[in-house]
């Protein structure tokens, strides 16, 4: 699906297989464009199929920019995460094994954090313009396929 809110546009895809092919995992790859860098989520066999984050400089000197992020990282509540040159212009987060958790356990926390909302009957304010531009998107690109 490709398309363009507020003169932005994006492009969503999804490929998925019941099971992955014998003797890998589950793949990931996410692509986001900013301003001074790319964020680029890979999980193939290069990361030995554990997702990890990419980021690419496209703007300004490396060094600088790797400062930068470092600085950034440095005031996380989280300690031991690590930047690390990845390729030319591009840097990887190292995250402790710690901080990660399985696809089904995030799932288990997902689901958790919903019946919080559920019983209470609220959600974060910050959760709402998300939600708002997700179901647009997909009921605007349904309206769209069905022609009406």
């Amino acid at each position: 699906m490709v398309y363009k809110i507020k003169d932005v546009f994006a492009k969503v895809s999804v490929e998925w297989h019941f099971m992955p092919p014998a003797g890998t995992g589950d793949t990931h790859y996410s692509l986001m464009h900013g301003t001074n860098c790319d964020l680029v989520i890979k999980q193939g066999a290069d990361e030995k199929y554990i997702p990890t984050l990419y980021i690419e400089n496209i703007n300004g000197p490396l060094a600088d920019f790797s400062k930068k992020l470092s600085d950034a990282i440095a005031t996380l509540p989280y300690d031991s995460i690590m930047v690390e040159p990845a390729s030319r212009g591009t840097l990887k987060i190292n995250i402790p094994a710690k901080y990660r958790v399985s696809h089904e356990e995030h799932f288990g926390q997902v689901m958790a954090k919903y019946l919080e909302f559920l019983k209470t009957g609220s959600i974060p304010e910050w959760e709402i313009p998300g939600m708002i531009t997700k179901y647009y998107t997909t009921t605007s690109a349904l309206k769209m396929a069905k022609g009406n």
